[in-house]
């Protein structure tokens, strides 16, 4: 999935930034953060901290020009990938992988309200007195976890040729 939302380990509605490729299944989680030779790095160091605890494993992709400084910047559990000129790749460092970092909660911060509307009418068929985003994830979080995961993982995956939207810290989602 392209630029999956990222949000805020301990304040999950809050949302700070896009991871630009992610891969989601029931059971294992992976980011990448890719940067090309027109992009700078100067960010990087903001980002790979917020970014860490979102994920079982990331990766970083950079431009072959980026690969010294990205190596003193991500972390030795991160991967490492060059990506060369020629349209090839080379795996410079494998991603450390953990678990648990992911959870539904978060996966679910990053759906519309609509999204979030179909996946509660899955499990319930009264509406509840609020229909807020922070309600129906309420809701939803109360129904069984592993099978909201795995539906919401599959609306995203419907959904996957849309860009993923993510606001600044603060804004309003």
């Amino acid at each position: 999935m392209r630029e999956l939302t990222l949000t805020h380990p301990e304040a999950p509605e809050v949302h700070v930034g896009r991871a630009d490729l992610a891969i989601l299944t029931p059971g294992f989680t992976c980011g990448y953060e890719i940067k090309t030779a027109q992009d700078k790095l100067t960010h990087l160091p903001a980002q790979l901290a917020k970014y860490a605890p979102q994920f079982d494993a990331w990766h970083l992709a950079v431009a072959t020009g980026h690969v010294a400084e990205a190596r003193t910047l991500a972390p030795t559990t991160w991967g490492l990938i060059e990506l060369k000129d020629d349209g090839t790749f080379a795996v410079l460092r494998a991603a450390h992988t953990g678990k648990g970092h992911f959870n539904v909660e978060r996966l679910l911060w990053t759906l519309t309200g609509e999204d979030l509307l179909t996946l509660y009418q899955l499990f319930y068929t009264r509406w509840p007195h609020k229909t807020t985003r922070a309600v129906l994830i309420k809701y939803l979080l109360k129904a069984r976890p592993e099978q909201v995961l795995e539906l919401a993982l599959r609306h995203i995956r419907t959904r996957g040729h849309l860009r993923m939207q993510s606001w600044k810290v603060g804004g309003h989602p």
